[in-house]
């Protein structure tokens, strides 16, 4: 634990406060609410990776995993430490700390809600939370051939990607998303071979947990194909995971879940590769199969609720949010007839 000024100040108030030791911890108090108000489990789970997040920070910083639930602890120096802290130590970018920051809000706003901290010591007031714009431009449809030519060059053996590499692997895991209705990457990462049966796919998804089941369509069925031989011996269907498999128990979903967000960050890294490799300008990412299924949807003149049923979103706003950059590149295109 770092010694300053502000450490010494802080140890000798606590002292002088005989309430000190009675004030519920705040990681303690943002488990107890998430608990209590969340009963998506995948949802839980998520606003409880921002606790554990607090823990670390704390245990680090402070010597303890949790600090009193008081405007003397839990203040705007608080939060900004901890936001330095996960840039600098965890490596997290400012969308990723944002999410953090998010949950920790929500339960001070809970507590002012309910009483439990002023109102006029809310921290938030003096902390500024940045996040950036990331690019979810789908693809073109000749973009989508653009890979799809790429990937039979690496098959074949003609590209500076070996065909058994990690750039090669999520080149095949991003188009598989992409046409299989935007399959989520953590879903894909995570696909096992017990899920293939009879020309299907049918899984439980991990951010909802809801159950779905995909018809495998032939260009799938091709990557699936080309994974055959991992069939039998091997769990999952794309060798991507099992890379981080000496740092996380796989066995563990908590585990499991720590390793699709450590591949993930590096498959983004190599879909930067993968994409100047196909002569594309874009910033390619996991995320962008499912705005590119959504995109060849809705050209295909699904209706919204056929879309939201593919994407397997939970409200109807979402697949509207998914949709809107589609309708503007329409716009530009009516606009640019108009003159």
């Amino acid at each position: 634990m770092q010694l300053t000024a502000g450490r010494v100040k802080e140890a000798v108030e606590e002292a002088l406060d005989p309430e000190a030791e009675e004030t519920v911890g705040f990681a303690d108090f943002c488990e107890d609410r998430i608990e209590r108000m969340y009963d998506n489990s995948a949802t839980r789970k998520n606003h409880m990776t921002a606790v554990a997040k607090l823990r670390a920070f704390l245990r680090e910083r402070r010597g303890s995993g949790d600090v009193p639930f008081s405007p003397r602890h839990v203040n705007a120096e608080l939060l900004e430490e901890m936001q330095a802290w996960e840039s600098e130590e965890r490596g997290n970018s400012k969308n990723t700390i944002h999410k953090t920051m998010r949950t920790l809000r929500r339960m001070i706003n809970v507590a002012i809600r309910d009483g439990l901290f002023p109102q006029s010591e809310y921290p938030f007031d003096d902390l500024t939370l940045e996040r950036e714009r990331t690019d979810k431009t789908p693809l073109t449809d000749s973009g989508v051939e653009a890979l799809e030519q790429l990937m039979e060059k690496v098959n074949g053996g003609s590209t500076p990607f070996v065909s058994d590499g990690l750039p090669a692997h999520s080149l095949r895991a991003f188009l598989f998303a992409t046409y299989m209705l935007g399959m989520r990457w953590s879903d894909v990462a995570s696909l096992e071979w017990s899920s293939i049966r009879d020309g299907r796919v049918t899984y439980q998804m991990r951010k909802t947990g809801a159950q779905k089941d995909l018809m495998i369509v032939g260009p799938a069925q091709e990557i699936l194909d080309y994974y055959s031989d991992r069939q039998g011996s091997e769990r999952f269907v794309f060798p991507l995971v099992t890379r981080y498999a000496h740092k996380h128990d796989l066995t563990d979903d908590e585990g499991l879940r720590s390793a699709i967000n450590d591949m993930n960050r590096r498959v983004n890294q190599e879909l930067k590769e993968i994409a100047s490799a196909a002569g594309l300008d874009v910033n390619l990412s996991t995320h962008i199969a499912r705005h590119t299924s959504a995109q060849r949807m809705m050209q295909a003149d699904w209706n919204l609720q056929e879309i939201q049923a593919a994407l397997g979103h939970s409200s109807i706003s979402t697949t509207e949010h998914y949709l809107r950059s589609v309708r503007d590149e329409e716009l530009d295109d009516k606009h640019e007839d108009l003159f």
